[in-house]
């Protein structure tokens, strides 16, 4: 059953990603994404700032005082009109916050998954224009001009409770303002797994927090071991944030493993093998196929190169 009931929105407005230091996108998000662009212009906020001690500088927190947190949260016209009111009010309290990206928690548990909502996007050759958000690969929402994306990471509480899991799906939510989305000129969508938005489980992707396996030989073939902390992101993502040359990219590898494209969940039945994702306590997953690596020019033959590119690129975000 959705989780009901007056919660208030803490937001927290600044995350730092710096050069060097490496922290989901689902259909109803994408459609949500979409209505936000466009929502009417007399949608007004409802949701007030109120001062809190606990919280730094770098904090705002949001209460709802007539019941607009009291929504089906697999709703997603009211997750839509949530967001415009929560994007608008930060606006409203800190008209000069500065920040690219908002991170927002609630301060009691809601039946939503983690995920990131783009609400621009201004860098070419990262793969954005196979999203559809837009007739072009760059855009911006008139929400929020200065906003580049909204990070949901679920309830405080828990991310208190849990820092591991708190910064892995931190890392891996703020990962979606620029990965993975990229196809290969000669391989289509081979690297590519859930929802056409995150690593294939058969790429080694190292302990990279966008999903895929570290894959080591074994007897028989190649096991798959779950990503561990640190993490730390793949070199083509680091590529597509900007924070690295494509020269410093080797060659992504994966197994040769025959499955539906990325973009069906399961065929016959069957879930999509490129869709699995094993988590810290699962057991390793061992797999027979052939290695095969693809040259990071394979990404700028199919979606040409970043722009702006190493070292013109911005390296920190607020």
């Amino acid at each position: 059953m959705p989780t009901r009931g007056l919660i208030p929105l803490t937001l927290l407005i600044t995350a730092g990603l710096a050069h060097g230091e490496p922290p989901c996108l689902d259909p109803l998000i994408e459609r949500v994404s979409l209505r936000l662009r466009t929502a009417p212009a007399g949608l007004r906020p409802r949701l007030a700032p109120v001062p809190d001690p606990a919280l730094t500088s770098h904090a705002l927190r949001l209460q709802a005082d007539a019941g607009e947190l009291d929504l089906d949260w697999t709703d997603a016209q009211a997750v839509e009109a949530l967001l415009a009111d929560t994007v608008r009010a930060t606006r409203a309290a800190e008209p000069e916050h500065g920040a690219d990206m908002l991170a927002v928690y609630t301060a009691g548990p809601v039946d939503r998954a983690p995920f990131y909502l783009p609400l621009a996007n201004d860098v070419r050759g990262i793969g954005y224009g196979r999203l559809g958000l837009a007739p072009t690969e760059t855009f911006r929402s008139a929400v929020d001009p200065r906003l580049d994306g909204v990070a949901f990471l679920g309830d405080l509480p828990t991310a208190l409770a849990e820092p591991v899991e708190a910064e892995r799906l931190f890392l891996h939510e703020l990962g979606h303002r620029w990965g993975v989305y990229v196809h290969l000129a000669d391989g289509g969508d081979a690297l590519l797994g859930r929802n056409c938005r995150h690593w294939s489980a058969f790429v080694d992707a190292g302990d990279a927090p966008l999903e895929g396996h570290r894959w080591s030989p074994v007897a028989g073939g190649w096991r798959a071991d779950a990503p561990q902390p640190p993490l730390r992101y793949a070199p083509l993502t680091r590529y597509l944030m900007g924070l690295i040359p494509l020269d410093e990219v080797p060659p992504i590898e994966r197994l040769a493993v025959a499955a539906p494209p990325c973009d069906e969940p399961a065929r016959n039945g069957e879930p999509n093998p490129r869709w699995r994702a094993l988590g810290p306590a699962d057991p390793p997953w061992v797999q027979t196929a052939e290695r095969v690596a693809h040259p990071a020019a394979q990404v700028v033959a199919a979606e040409g190169p970043r722009l702006p590119a190493w070292p013109d690129a911005p390296t920190r975000w607020t």
